[in-house]
C-alpha cells in the first residue's frame, strides 16, 4: 500500500517520510537481445536482435536445448519444436514470421526455462 516498501525484481522502492507516496511509471529503455541466467554464471545470447531472417542462440556447454517455442505479440504459439543440440549454439530460422515482436522460451535438458524477446524486422 501507499508509503510501503516496493519490489520489482531486484529493484527496491523505500519511501523516506510518509510524504514521499508517488506513483510511478518505470520503463525499460535499452534492447531485447540482454543476458538471462541459466545456472550461476553462465549466459544464453540471441542475436542479432532485431533479427531479419534467422537468429542465432549461444549457450554454455552442458545446457542442452531440449525444445524452443515462440508466441506472437497477442500470445499465439507460432513455433515448437524439439531440438538435439550437440554444441554451444542453435540457429533459428524465422524467415516466416511477420514482422514484430516475439516471445521465446528456451526449454533446457537441466530443467531450466530462458526467456527471450525478439523483434522480427525484414529487410
Amino acid at each position: 500500500m501507499f508509503g510501503d516498501e516496493i519490489e520489482i525484481g531486484s529493484l527496491t522502492l523505500n519511501p523516506v517520510n510518509s510524504c514521499d507516496n508517488f506513483i510511478a511509471k518505470l520503463q525499460w529503455v535499452g534492447t531485447t537481445g540482454g543476458n538471462e541466467m541459466f545456472t550461476g554464471d553462465a549466459r544464453l545470447f540471441v542475436y542479432p536482435n532485431p533479427a531479419t531472417d534467422k537468429i542465432n542462440i549461444s549457450f554454455p556447454a552442458g545446457e542442452e536445448i531440449i525444445i524452443f517455442e515462440a508466441f506472437d505479440n497477442i500470445g499465439k504459439k507460432v513455433i515448437e519444436k524439439r531440438v538435439i543440440t550437440n554444441n554451444d549454439y542453435l540457429n533459428i530460422d524465422v524467415s516466416d514470421l511477420p514482422e514484430g515482436l516475439y516471445i521465446f522460451n528456451f526449454y533446457t535438458i537441466n530443467n531450466t526455462i530462458v526467456t527471450k524477446k525478439v523483434i522480427i524486422k525484414h529487410k
